[in-house]
């Protein structure tokens, strides 16, 4: 499969023809604009047909990765509701009347009406619960990067991550160790960076004057 994007700015389509693709951006302005307006800067693409940012996550700050943003925990909940069986739901429907009859026999002391959702779901519950990743004890940070993206990857369809700043904060070694894993993914990963490294092997070098060296 032939994955591309469009960088809008420059008016360029580029070959995401590796596991890790990282663009340098020199210009400020530039960079700025893609940090914040990616949605509208970039275009990506899979054979020709446009995918949906839906399906490409996003990490804007690389050293301080956060796994349970709210777009993740959705994938999560989605994920974990597709696993209910019919007397999972049943269950659910009998925790809901229990809860309904307990609101009910504390707010008949009330002197004033209240009002409350009687409609319990997998979502309410698991955000009532606050179901989350768990933190991973590491002080490793290619150990966090890797089971990052493993983990962004087992949540659904996720065919692109971008990142801004990774390699940059890679040594060599963990540059060559993180290849070795994305290449038993199924995934592409963009980084975008405002300076250049000097082991990275698939750089695209956009300057100040807009031009792709």
């Amino acid at each position: 499969m032939k994955y591309r994007v469009y960088i809008e700015p420059i008016e360029r389509l580029i070959e995401l023809n590796k596991p890790l693709n990282s663009i340098v951006i020199e210009n400020p302005k530039l960079y700025r604009s893609i940090y914040f307006n990616y949605e509208s800067n970039l275009l990506f693409s899979i054979d020709d047909s446009i995918i949906q940012f839906n399906s490409i996550a996003i990490v804007n700050n690389s050293l301080g990765l956060e796994i349970n943003t709210k777009k993740n925990l959705s994938l999560l909940y989605k994920r974990l509701e597709g696993f209910s069986e019919q007397n999972d739901r049943d269950c659910l429907k009998r925790i809901e009347g229990d809860i309904i009859a307990l609101l009910e026999k504390l707010v008949v002391n009330l002197d004033f009406g209240i009002d409350y959702d009687d409609n319990l779901d997998f979502n309410k519950l698991f955000s009532l619960m606050k179901i989350r990743f768990a933190n991973i004890d590491s002080i490793e940070y290619l150990e966090l990067v890797i089971n990052y993206i493993k983990t962004i990857c087992e949540l659904g369809k996720i065919k692109v991550i971008i990142f801004f700043g990774l390699t940059q904060n890679l040594t060599r070694d963990e540059y060559n160790l993180l290849l070795d894993e994305l290449r038993l993914l199924d995934v592409k990963i963009l980084d975008i960076c405002n300076f250049k490294t000097t082991f990275s092997d698939n750089i695209l070098l956009i300057d100040e004057d807009y031009c792709i060296i």
